[in-house]
């Protein structure tokens, strides 16, 4: 969701308006985007390994290590 673009909702507004929308509790939404950003490090982190055995030739994947840090480190400053 483009949270960060002008005209659109900021992550918390969306929490808050699925939350009164549903009526569910969306108190531990936090927890579910951070496991969501480990999860895709871990998708990415396989994604490199195989290009960097050489099983695949796409080379997008050539910077996997890096954004599946990046992606890492989001989760430990959101988990802040």
């Amino acid at each position: 969701m483009p949270s960060r673009e002008p005209g659109f909702l900021s992550r918390a507004e969306a929490i808050e308006r699925y939350g009164k929308r549903s009526g569910f509790d969306v108190s531990a939404m936090p927890y579910y985007y951070v496991f969501g950003l480990f999860k895709m490090a871990g998708v990415v982190q396989q994604l490199y390994y195989r290009w960097h055995k050489g099983q695949t030739r796409d080379d997008r994947m050539a910077g996997g290590e890096a954004v599946a840090e990046g992606l890492i480190g989001l989760a430990h400053d959101h988990m802040r």
